[in-house]
């Protein structure tokens, strides 16, 4: 089953907050991973480490999250879990 979104993943923005279903905070969105041309939501790299994108590699790795893990989308706010 496909999640439901309350906003498109397109409008995903770096640096949104990324929680899970209790609410904890998790990290925040380092970058979207997909086609955004070919409408292709494959998922999110998420970083506990604020500061420049550029920076998370070298601070922190970013992990990926599968889209299929996203369970909501709203402004700023990006929850996901099993």
């Amino acid at each position: 089953m496909q999640p439901a979104f309350e906003i498109s993943s397109r409008a995903i923005e770096p640096h949104w907050r990324v929680v899970g279903r209790d609410g904890a905070d998790l990290g925040e969105v380092c970058a979207v991973v997909g086609d955004s041309d070919e409408d292709i939501f494959d998922g999110l790299a998420v970083t506990r480490r604020g500061g420049p994108a550029a920076l998370h590699a070298l601070v922190r790795r970013p992990r990926c999250v599968g889209y299929e893990l996203v369970t909501g989308i709203d402004r700023g706010l990006v929850r996901y879990g099993l």
